[in-house]
């Protein structure tokens, strides 16, 4: 799917998050219900929209590096 950016297995109340990115809540409606919603297995989802980022970098790296 070009809209999903990230996504990771987790632990907690999801097994899995993702992010997606649309242009519009009509996008964004038919990602959730016309290609998520079909994906065997998925039986559930929750959406939330970002408002604003308060801090956005990925030059952290790991605790390993």
């Amino acid at each position: 799917m070009k809209e999903l950016w990230f996504i990771v297995h987790a632990t907690g109340s999801s097994d899995i998050y993702t992010e997606f990115i649309t242009r519009s809540f009509d996008e964004l409606n038919n990602l959730v219900f016309e290609k998520i919603y079909k994906i065997d297995g998925v039986t559930k989802t929750r959406t939330s929209i970002i408002l604003d980022y308060v801090k956005r970098r990925y030059d952290w790296g790991t605790g390993l590096f």
